[in-house]
């Protein structure tokens, strides 16, 4: 097989597949890139790329001229690390790759190139299962990502002792994900009918793989054993499905909240540090009472001594008839508070506070691109 390909769309077609290429130094199929032929030489696309992790997988078209095809399933493979450092090194131009043996030679203006293939294995063949999947969802690849990307701040790390809180999970058109310290929940309109379940450390492998589908639309595929995500050109992307389900949670998406405080999000941003700077280095308790137009914040110091900042609200109100805000206040997880607030939009941020009985919680509800997204923390006892 041998074929010429602008270096451009080189690039452009292995950035596509790079986040399921294993970057370990192991020199084993799985950190190769693997170039197919898939027949389709009129359309000048007659080549695929492919890698996989072994959990993750994807593949992407490549704009090519054959110049000889070879067999009619000519494959062959380079080494990831070593193809990306020769592409940096050679100009914008035409350039020729040939199998020759178990060899490929990599021909550009400066001079030639060779590289060790390896044989590829059935890891790579996945077609069977892409033509049996089921498809659940068309959406807009950046409300995909931004849905993805929020979730997975929240979901736990600790597979070893709770896999099923390490997904993030759409059930009923809404994704789930937890750490126990704060559960968040996002309504993806034209999500009803996806089981999407994804790994949590694989969130940012999808996000980049949506990040080179532009603004346009992708299809939600899925399958007993896999999920995958397909852009318009055929390029995929794709993950072995996590076998721990997420739990089933009963969450009023709708409830409407017993008080709310409008406060600058940069402000309590600064507080917290203010305020962690004398604390106890894994203290995360942090303080929030009612005053007069302000939210007093505060945290206990090393020395012994409570450490109060006000923070100036722009509303506070509350529903008739509801349990009253502790005068005392309510401590809340200032480190899970801080994730919140570094993903949110805009310059102020709504609390919701909820009493029931010693206890409460906070809500955070904002809309994106017409999704609803909501974060609950409970209170800290």
């Amino acid at each position: 097989m041998r074929f010429q390909v602008a270096k451009r769309d080189l690039d452009s077609a292995l950035q596509v597949v790079t986040s399921s290429l294993d970057s370990s130094s192991n020199a084993d199929l799985t950190t190769h890139y693997v170039f197919r032929r898939t027949g389709s030489d009129d359309e000048g696309h007659g080549v695929e790329v492919l890698t996989t992790s072994g959990k993750l997988f994807s593949s992407c078209p490549v704009k090519v001229k054959v110049l000889d095809p070879g067999t009619e399933k000519g494959v062959f493979t380079i080494e990831g690390k070593r193809l990306k450092q020769w592409l940096q090194y050679v100009s914008d131009a035409a350039l020729t790759l040939e199998l020759v043996d178990s060899m490929v030679v990599a021909t550009a203006p400066m001079g030639q190139q060779t590289f060790q293939s390896l044989a590829v294995d059935s890891r790579y063949n996945w077609s069977k299962s892409l033509q049996e999947a089921q498809h659940t969802a068309t959406i807009a690849a950046p409300r995909l990502a931004a849905a993805l990307g929020y979730s997975a701040k929240f979901a736990s790390t600790k597979e070893n002792d709770q896999p099923d809180l390490c997904v993030c999970e759409i059930k009923d058109g809404v994704l789930y994900s937890t750490d126990k310290k704060a559960v968040t929940l996002i309504r993806v309109a034209g999500m009803e009918k996806s089981k999407l379940r994804v790994h949590a450390t694989n969130v940012k492998s999808f996000t980049a793989f949506l990040a080179e589908c532009d603004t346009g639309d992708v299809e939600v595929l899925e399958h007993d054993r896999m999920l995958i995500i397909r852009r318009g050109d055929g390029a995929i992307f794709g993950e072995t499905r996590f076998q721990s389900a997420f739990p089933g949670l009963n969450v009023g998406m709708d409830d409407k909240d017993q008080h709310l405080w409008t406060l600058p999000k940069e402000g309590i941003l600064d507080a917290i540090g203010f305020l962690q700077s004398g604390a106890e280095k894994n203290d995360n308790r942090l303080r929030m009472a009612p005053g007069d137009d302000v939210a007093v914040l505060s945290m206990m110091s090393a020395t012994g001594q409570r450490t109060e900042l006000s923070i100036p609200a722009g509303e506070m109100a509350s529903k008739e008839g509801k349990p009253p805000v502790p005068t005392s206040g309510f401590d809340v997880d200032h480190f899970c508070l801080a994730k919140v607030l570094g993903a949110w939009k805009g310059d102020d941020i709504v609390f919701g506070l909820n009493v029931k009985g010693p206890r409460g919680y906070v809500r955070f509800v904002a809309e994106q691109e017409g999704d609803m997204y909501l974060t609950i923390m409970a209170w800290l006892q």
